[in-house]
């Protein structure tokens, strides 16, 4: 037993020294964390969030719509050969890109075998012509044969009743009685051959009335077809093809020409049906040639389709560019875009949706983070609109939603450099953009 009592007495001082050097080493740690963090009783902050941030106004918010398209003429035309001819002539002018005038002749197709066409029906019309008047004539004649035969007869008439007067008084013989009624019959008899006469020619007025009309039918269609060998334009256009030269034997319906109306465009979009109904005719557009670029041109929505396509469920609208926007070198088949002014919203306060972090937003109060969750009434393509009462001139949290919280600090950019909310909101739209219902906010 005493030889174990050394052993013993060292592992008791090897504890006692570990115990000691660990006790000072944690005071020392106290020590140094007391120095490193100031006096405990003082806050600890956490560093604050650095984001943007945008002023937020209660106003009135007009949306703006914006849809693409190819402009088109309003009015095109085929001139197309009505007859059959050879080409006899082309104004040398008369070529792709040239503007013509209303009523200018486009080409000229030999016109002789029409013009010999139209000289015999005119003839045919003056034959007939004169055969009216003669018949007329005769028909006069008739008339004052008719007059002197009806005298003729009264007379005679008179004459046999005076005779049978006579015969009864027995002043006069039989025969002379029977002599005066020979003469009253073959008076009547005349009279009868001048009605038949009469009623025949009669016939071949009305024959040849009808004649004339069908003769003077036929001379329009001839001059028509005479007219038809100088095919004109039909109102100021631009030639955008020419299918023929001098030469060419032309048959009905082939084309000679296109032409477009270049002093009026039209330009079809597509409006979402559920935005559509806040355009009315007459509402000014303003037209781009790239998106985002200064308005090269503006137009009127003329006209506005009333059904909707039940496969995008969009509404056609249409935008007239006029005269003097054509001057700018707008041409037919340039791709716009329109800009149209749509539904107004009054007194609201317009929030990004990518300031929108699950149906909430916050706002800057003290340098703090204030959460909200305003009601939201209505959803444009950017932006959601909402009337609650939030205090006028309140700063809008933009950024830093993946580490924000209600009530966190943040640094937000010096008053100068904060923008405000614009009142006019553009949104595009194309076939297949559909009205979003609700809010939910991505918090991007």
């Amino acid at each position: 037993m005493p030889q174990h009592k050394p052993i013993l007495r060292k592992v008791l001082l090897s504890i006692i020294l570990i115990v000691a050097l660990l006790g000072a080493g944690a005071f020392s740690i106290m020590v140094a964390s007391w120095y490193a963090e100031g006096p405990p009783e003082e806050e600890i902050l956490p560093p604050a969030l650095v984001v943007s941030a945008m002023k937020l106004e209660r106003g009135d918010v007009t949306e703006s719509l914006r849809g693409f398209g190819l402009a088109q003429p309003v009015r095109r035309a085929r001139a197309a050969a009505q007859v059959q001819g050879n080409i006899l002539d082309i104004p040398e002018r008369h070529r792709v890109g040239a503007f013509v005038e209303r009523g200018t002749v486009l080409a000229t197709i030999d016109p002789r075998p029409f013009e010999a066409e139209l000289l015999r029906r005119e003839a045919m019309l003056e034959e007939a012509r004169e055969n009216l008047v003669r018949t007329r004539a005769e028909l006069e004649e008739n008339r004052e044969k008719r007059r002197f035969l009806e005298i003729e007869r009264d007379i005679a008439e008179a004459e046999l009743e005076r005779a049978e007067q006579l015969f009864r008084e027995g002043a006069i013989s039989e025969s002379s009685r029977d002599q005066a009624r020979v003469q009253v019959q073959g008076v009547n008899q005349r009279l009868s051959d001048l009605n038949r006469q009469d009623a025949i020619q009669r016939a071949e007025e009305t024959r040849l009335q009808a004649s004339i009309r069908a003769r003077e039918m036929e001379v329009a269609l001839a001059e028509n077809d005479l007219s038809y060998t100088t095919p004109a334009a039909p109102f100021d256009a631009f030639i955008e093809e020419r299918n023929v030269n001098e030469g060419d034997l032309v048959s009905p319906g082939a084309t000679l020409f296109v032409l477009i109306d270049g002093t009026r465009l039209e330009l079809p979009i597509e409006i979402p049906a559920s935005q559509a109904r806040g355009i009315e005719e007459g509402a000014p557009a303003l037209l781009h040639a790239d998106y985002g670029s200064t308005p090269v041109a503006t137009g009127t929505i003329e006209r506005i389709s009333p059904s909707i396509h039940p496969g995008s469920r969009t509404v056609s609208a249409y935008v007239m560019i006029e005269r003097e926007s054509t001057e700018t070198g707008l041409t037919p088949g340039t791709f716009l875009s329109a800009q149209v002014e749509g539904r107004r919203f009054e007194d609201v306060y317009a929030i990004p949706r990518n300031a929108i972090l699950d149906g909430a937003i916050y706002l800057v109060e003290d340098d703090r983070a204030a959460r909200y969750e305003p009601e939201f009434f209505e959803t444009l393509d950017d932006v959601a609109l909402t009337r609650d009462d939030i205090p006028e001139g309140s700063i809008l949290v933009m950024s830093g939603f993946e580490r924000i919280y209600d009530g966190a600090r943040l640094e937000v950019p010096d008053a100068e450099e904060i923008e405000e909310m614009p009142l006019e909101l553009p949104v595009d739209i194309s076939p297949d953009v559909v009205a979003r219902d609700g809010v939910t906010g991505s918090g991007r």
